[in-house]
């Protein structure tokens, strides 16, 4: 049983963007499906842990990205367990290109809840024993994101049944392609996010209409706060905060 695993991935024609580049929601999908896949090898997959009335949530993402790949290239995501206590786990990623540079890295945070209850339930109690790798990717403890002091954006989406998870929830990487969506047009067109942090505070389900509403902060026109919220009772679903940068600064060729 390995505390690292490793898997590859080709940049697909529907992964990429109007320069020909890899999307941000494709490299949030690698990370979720070999994290998914390494849970399967560890013995606590999705199934496993269903069977015992029990399920994995994500509660915070820290992504840094250095590298945007075209169209065709060839990525290793490792990932490895590096924390597990109390009720908390850790998990973090390294993406790598065909000569090994990194081009992305990311410490993300899980919980393991109830599924009658949603509650979450010590991780030691609950799970059989697995190897941990120590090592963490981000100095990061997650710092806290601040809420929206104004809305200079606001979009609004509808929950499509292809947008939903196993646990019958928002797929959590759909959440961080709506709060993108909500950058400025210019920086849309013109940057690409090199850091994302994600708080993940409640669950929108099939049907329900998401309002992702976006700040501006003072004095730094790439960086913004998101936040997503249900429309019918403004209940929070998601926090960000983004840094974004100018495309040819980490394009890679």
């Amino acid at each position: 049983m390995n505390a690292i695993y490793e898997k590859p991935f080709h940049v697909r024609a529907y992964e990429i963007d109007t320069r020909g580049h890899m999307q941000p929601l494709a490299l949030l999908n690698y990370l979720q499906d070999t994290a998914g896949d390494h849970a399967d090898k560890l013995g606590v997959s999705i199934r496993y842990i269903a069977e015992r009335k029990l399920t994995w949530v994500i509660s915070h993402y820290h992504i840094r990205i250095l590298s945007y790949p075209r169209y065709g290239a060839l990525l290793t995501v490792r990932t490895w367990p590096s924390f597990r206590e109390g009720k908390e786990t850790c998990r973090d990623f390294q993406v790598v290109d065909e000569k090994k540079q990194v081009i992305a890295c990311a410490s993300t945070s899980w919980r393991l809840l109830r599924t009658d209850n949603l509650r979450p339930v010590p991780v030691e109690e609950n799970l059989p024993p697995y190897p941990i790798h120590p090592e963490r990717v981000l100095k990061t403890d997650f710092p806290h994101i601040p809420e929206l002091e104004k809305i200079d954006r606001e979009l609004p989406f509808r929950v499509r049944m292809g947008d939903m998870d196993i646990n019958q929830h928002v797929n959590n990487a759909h959440y961080t392609a709506w709060a993108l969506e909500t950058a400025p047009e210019s920086v849309l067109r013109n940057c690409l996010p090199a850091e994302i942090e994600v708080y993940f505070r409640a669950a929108a389900v099939y049907g329900d209409r998401v309002l992702s509403r976006m700040q501006c902060l003072a004095g730094n026109n790439r960086t913004f706060l998101h936040q997503l919220v249900k429309d019918t009772d403004q209940l929070e679903l998601t926090r960000l905060r983004t840094r974004w940068a100018a495309a040819e600064e980490f394009l890679s060729t």
